[in-house]
């Protein structure tokens, strides 16, 4: 099979990209289009739902069991917040050990890549970077199952609180922590300018603001918001924006902040 070889340095076009995570929701790159990159090796692996492409020597083939297992578990959890309980397709996750090997793969300088209408993951796996867990498969999930959001936040907020933690810590107390911080990002301001602020505090605070809107008014309510975005508050809510974000700051005030450490 011929391979291809993707030079190092290219022009990115990126829709969605952040320190943490890039979205590309509208490209169309196969998994051949990976696999067959003539910079790497694969070594390759399988589970129910997913296909698993990792390198020799790396942290991911000699953990690739524990993987497996992880990547399986975190889909039951998305298929819960989605509202499903079976999915039937593939998912195809492909690990890499370093941002330098990302960028060689994807182009983006970001920890993990995911394209959503090829159903790919593309993550750093390291002794210091593990960008695993909920957050990717969240993304193929939502988008493929509900379409593209009202607002971007959405889906990064819903990624957040498919692993309900931000760098381990809860996700109420470590918005509790921006704000006392003085970090804070007005509930009017992160939805409708997200992508302009540090993903240290704007995937968080999407996070818990998620979490706040799923758990206190259910996840039929929570979903509207993907449909039909924050202006619609007082219709899905009854409520007005100002109110939500009222409603909002009280609950994550009940949180413990006390042992939060972190680098804002």
């Amino acid at each position: 099979m011929k391979k291809r070889l993707i030079p190092t340095l290219s022009i990115f076009i990126i829709i969605i990209s952040f320190n943490s995570c890039s979205l590309l929701p509208f490209f169309h790159h196969s998994v051949e289009y990976f696999r067959d990159n003539a910079n790497f090796k694969w070594i390759t692996d399988t589970s129910k739902h997913f296909q698993y492409y990792f390198e020799k020597g790396s942290l991911a083939a000699k953990n690739i069991e524990t993987m497996k297992k992880r990547a399986e578990a975190d889909l039951l959890k998305c298929l819960a917040i989605i509202g499903k309980k079976e999915y039937n397709e593939k998912m195809y996750y492909f690990f890499v050990k370093d941002k330098n090997r990302i960028i060689l793969l994807t182009g983006t300088d970001a920890n993990a890549c995911t394209f959503t209408n090829s159903k790919i993951i593309c993550a750093t796996l390291n002794d210091s970077v593990r960008a695993i867990g909920c957050h990717e498969i969240f993304h193929v999930l939502s988008w493929n199952e509900w379409g593209p959001p009202d607002n971007y936040w959405l889906s990064d907020g819903y990624a957040v609180f498919a692993d309900n933690n931000w760098w381990g810590y809860d996700l109420h107390a470590i918005s509790k922590y921006i704000y006392q911080k003085g970090k804070w990002i007005s509930l009017t301001e992160l939805t409708s300018n997200f992508n302009s602020y540090s993903s240290l505090i704007n995937y968080p605070e999407a996070g818990s603001l998620v979490k706040y809107i799923y758990e206190k008014y259910g996840p039929e309510k929570a979903k509207k918001f993907w449909e039909d975005g924050i202006s619609k508050t007082d219709r899905i809510l009854g409520i007005s924006i100002e109110t939500l974000e009222k409603e909002w700051i009280a609950e994550i005030q009940k949180s413990d902040s006390r042992e939060i450490n972190y680098p804002i």
